[in-house]
C-alpha cells in the first residue's frame, strides 16, 4: 500500500513541471508599446526604464529617433517604426513627418518603408501613427501590405503590422491578413483621455479583455499620467495572474 501511494505521488510530482508550463501558457497575456517616441527626453528615458518586454513605437522624423533606436537596440527591446500616414481633414499628416500617401504606387511605398527601416534599423514592427485617412483605403491599405510583404521576402523574420486602430473602420489588420503579413490590433489606448481615473479604467478594461480573449494589446503615449500608472500598475501583474509579453509573442500560434 505505501510502494502504490509512493509510486503515485512520484508519478504526480512527474507531471508538475508540465502542468506549469500548461497554466503559464494558458493565462492571460498583455502587451504594451508606447508610441511617438523621439520628442520628449525625459519622458523617453522613463520609458526605456520600463519593464524589458514593453515595447516603444518611435517616430523616424523625430529628434531623437536614431539615439534611441541605438539605446533600444542595445537593450533587446522590442521596437517599432512608428509610421505617419496620411489624416483627414480635420488632423491631416504633419508638414514636418514624412507621410505616406494612399495614392502612392508600390514601387514608391516599398522605396518609403525601407527607407523608414534604415532610420530604425532595429525595428522587428511597424504601426500607425494617425491615418484615418488612409487606414480607411482600400486601395492604399493593400498596397502598403504588398509593399511590407514584398520587403519581407528578403527578411529572415518578417516585419510584422500592428493596426493601431485609429478609427473603427480601419481596414489596415485586414489587408496585411490578406497578404499573409503577421498581423495584430491595438485593443485599448490606454490614455486616450489623460485624465487619470479615465486611465485606471482603460487600464482594467485591458486587463478584462486579456482574461476573457485570452490576451490583450495596450497603447499608450509619452505622458506624465501615463507613465505614472504604468510605473505603478505594472508590478503587480503577476499576483493579478497576467503576463506582460512583447507584442511579438502575441503572434506566434496564430
Amino acid at each position: 500500500m505505501r510502494r502504490s501511494a509512493l509510486l503515485g505521488a512520484l508519478a504526480l510530482l512527474a507531471w508538475l513541471p508540465a502542468i506549469a508550463v500548461c497554466a503559464q501558457s494558458t493565462a492571460p497575456r498583455i502587451a504594451l508599446i508606447f508610441d511617438d517616441l523621439g520628442y520628449q527626453h525625459d519622458l523617453d528615458q522613463r520609458i526605456l526604464a520600463l519593464h524589458p518586454d514593453v515595447a516603444v513605437a518611435i517616430i523616424p522624423d523625430a529628434p531623437a529617433a536614431a539615439r534611441l533606436a541605438e539605446a533600444t537596440g542595445k537593450q533587446g527591446r522590442e521596437t517599432l517604426i512608428h509610421l505617419p500616414v496620411s489624416g483627414n481633414r480635420q488632423k491631416p499628416c504633419h508638414p514636418l513627418l514624412a507621410c505616406l500617401h494612399a495614392h502612392w504606387d508600390l514601387a514608391r511605398m516599398v522605396d518609403h518603408l525601407q527607407a523608414q527601416l534604415m532610420l530604425i534599423p532595429n525595428a522587428v514592427g511597424i504601426n500607425n501613427h494617425e491615418g484615418s485617412d488612409f487606414a480607411t483605403s482600400k486601395s492604399g491599405t493593400a498596397t502598403l501590405m504588398a509593399a511590407l510583404a514584398t520587403i519581407n521576402q528578403s527578411r529572415s523574420e518578417p516585419i510584422y503590422f500592428l493596426d493601431s486602430r485609429t478609427t473603427p473602420e480601419s481596414r489596415l489588420e485586414s489587408a496585411a491578413r490578406r497578404l499573409a503579413v503577421p498581423a495584430m490590433r491595438r485593443d485599448v489606448f490606454i490614455d486616450a483621455s489623460r485624465n487619470p481615473e479615465a486611465m485606471r479604467n482603460e487600464w482594467q478594461r485591458l486587463l478584462r479583455l486579456a482574461r476573457t480573449q485570452g490576451h490583450a494589446v495596450g497603447i499608450g503615449h509619452p505622458f506624465p499620467e501615463t507613465l505614472a500608472l504604468i510605473e505603478r500598475e505594472i508590478g503587480k501583474l503577476d499576483q493579478q495572474g497576467i503576463i506582460l509579453v512583447r507584442p511579438s509573442e502575441l503572434l506566434k500560434g496564430h
